[in-house]
């Protein structure tokens, strides 16, 4: 029997359907951060676009400026491929952080998601190997891993046996057993 990964209490312990339950409820593509990243941005998607185009107008607008100014094509040239250097850095870091943001909120969900038990770890049996690294980082309640989460909950909601987990979760908690109602009458 496979040890398990945080305990619950005693009078805590969730029934196998509701594990299931609980495992089909979550939606996988709540861990897309692109997408919410898009989301935050919303109608400031647009600075993105116009980044390259916006960048050689000011370029060759303050060069000639410059140059007017000072008839130092080069010198003004330099200090206008700076300036827009400098505005470019501020607009990158402006967008990036959406993405940041983005990722705060599904580690936070992935949190949520986990609980004070965590959640993955239950059903550490049923994923391939390849989530092991996953699922130890996850009892150590380190939520990290967006993209192998959200595919491990991909993987259990298609793949996962209903049966064999239900048998896996009363012989790891047997308090949670379903008690037989009807008793086998012997004739004699």
């Amino acid at each position: 029997m496979a040890k398990k990964p945080l305990p619950f209490p005693e009078d805590q312990v969730p029934t196998a359907d509701q594990m299931l339950n609980r495992l089909y409820a979550i939606e996988p593509n709540s861990f897309e951060t692109e997408r919410i990243a898009e989301n935050l941005r919303g109608k400031r998607n647009w600075i993105s676009a116009f980044t390259i185009p916006v960048s050689a107008i000011l370029l060759v607008s303050m060069t000639l400026i410059g140059t007017f100014l000072s008839d130092r094509f080069v010198v003004s040239f330099l200090i206008s491929a700076l300036l827009v250097y400098w505005i470019g850095k501020i607009v990158e870091f402006y967008d990036k952080s959406f993405d940041r943001k983005a990722r705060i909120q599904v580690l936070n969900h992935i949190a949520e998601t986990e609980t004070d038990y965590a959640f993955l770890p239950h059903f550490k049996s049923f994923l391939p190997n390849k989530y092991q690294h996953l699922v130890r980082a996850l009892s150590k309640q380190n939520f990290f891993y967006i993209v192998p989460y959200a595919k491990a909950i991909q993987h259990l909601q298609r793949h996962l046996d209903h049966d064999a987990f239900r048998s896996y979760w009363h012989l790891s908690y047997p308090q949670t057993k379903p008690q037989q109602e009807t008793q086998v009458q012997v004739e004699i």
